[in-house]
């Protein structure tokens, strides 16, 4: 999400006239796209703002930020502006009023996709996009909605149509769909993502279309069957958070873990090849021993290939943050998810050994599978081409291929 909003910024300064510098020496104005998810991201934005203020620059913030953070960043560092939400629309005005010496200022609001359209990723082989800005849900630990926004907005279909075949135009190969809550796509329009992917798998050109990330909620039969399209890349992420339904239940998931594990076998009963990747949440309040080991068997019993674990970080605003967790066993427990699902990974990807994949080019002897994983050939290939491959070795980290 970031990375597109912060392509859209650059976007709009170069069609305004205004020079996007490569390196923060040759800035004179610094704009830090920030992210609020968890207290680490929050840390990582001091830092970026500390190193701009000790280079002398001026200072804009912009994206996930709570407006308490954003009160000590203007007391302790000075920043010049902030742009909450979607008020990043806004990043041309301000650049210009900082320009001639106007005081800080504050702009807070709500995203409008209208706006959001962007005509490449700079220095990327896959054309990202958002589609959808907003998350209803009131799950106890996040703070997206609040700083997110919790209306859906999605950008209408015929927009993101022209999008698309923008960055085909582009070069680009792989579009890759992304949202705050991407399954509640089209709420506000009356429509839906199964109809939006219906209308872009019609374009009559070589691409393929990848979901960013997905709730479990959101896979019902009918997007189900659109998935095995060749133009759908054969990967979700799809967050689990727990294997738990006490800490489900605390942490205000909208599914119980039989839920997830019914509808991931439907999933995998129509696509048996299907990547599915996750994120898990570990230290969450509530969780001991006993609960932790209900995520450590339902792990190994889903046929994750890829995991994203989180040690549990109590934000400010949300109903989780003043309850009691287990800090010390944090991360102790994110290394025992992440042996069991790397085995899976290595197991995953030796199921294609001798088998055809087709791959996007991404440098010049390594590509993209469409269930995500990379691989590395000693052929020459150009950078954002599709080629056919044949998946020749597998190691505990790399895959390697040939050309046909």
């Amino acid at each position: 999400m970031n990375q597109i909003d912060t392509e859209w910024m650059r976007e709009q300064c170069e069609s305004s006239g205004i020079s996007v510098a490569n390196d923060l020496s040759s800035s004179t104005i610094t704009v830090i796209n920030s992210c609020a998810v968890t207290s680490g991201a929050e840390k990582d934005v001091a830092r970026w703002v500390r190193k701009a203020v000790n280079a002398e620059k001026d200072v804009i913030v912009a994206g996930c930020i709570t407006k308490d953070y954003a009160d000590r960043l203007k007391k302790e560092y000075g920043v010049s502006a902030f742009l909450f939400g979607g008020a990043r629309k806004r990043i041309v005005t301000a650049l210009n009023q900082i320009a001639s010496g106007t005081d800080v200022v504050k702009w807070t609001e709500t995203a409008d996709l209208k706006f959001s359209g962007i005509t490449g990723m700079n220095g990327r082989t896959r054309g990202f996009l958002k589609i959808e800005e907003g998350c209803s849900g009131s799950c106890s630990y996040c703070i997206i909605p609040v700083v997110r926004g919790r209306k859906i907005i999605s950008r209408p279909i015929e927009m993101v149509i022209d999008d698309v075949e923008n960055l085909l135009s582009g070069g680009y190969r792989e579009i890759v769909l992304s949202g705050t809550d991407i399954g509640s796509y089209g709420k506000d329009l009356g429509t839906s993502l199964y109809e939006l992917l219906r209308q872009l798998i019609a374009i009559d050109k070589e691409f393929r279309i990848r979901i960013s990330s997905i709730g479990i909620t959101a896979l019902d039969s009918n997007l189900i069957s659109l998935l095995g399209s060749v133009k759908i890349c054969r990967h979700l992420h799809i967050s689990l958070q727990s294997g738990s339904d006490k800490i489900l239940s605390l942490m205000k998931r909208p599914y119980s873990a039989a839920m997830y594990k019914k509808k991931i076998e439907n999933l995998i009963n129509k696509i048996p090849d299907i990547a599915i990747g996750t994120d898990i949440i570990v230290g969450f309040p509530g969780e001991d021993d006993k609960e932790f080991l209900k995520t450590v068997s339902f792990t190994m019993d889903m046929p994750f290939v890829y995991l994203h674990p989180f040690s549990y970080s109590p934000r400010k605003g949300t109903n989780s943050y003043d309850q009691p967790f287990e800090k010390s066993a944090q991360k102790e427990r994110v290394k025992l998810l992440k042996d069991i699902v790397n085995k899976k990974n290595i197991k995953y990807r030796k199921r294609f050994l001798g088998k055809q994949v087709r791959i996007l080019a991404e440098n010049e002897h390594s590509g993209r599978t469409s269930y995500y994983f990379p691989v590395f050939l000693q052929n020459r290939l150009k950078r954002g081409d599709f080629y056919d491959v044949t998946i020749s070795n597998v190691t505990d980290h790399d895959t390697g291929a040939a050309i046909l």
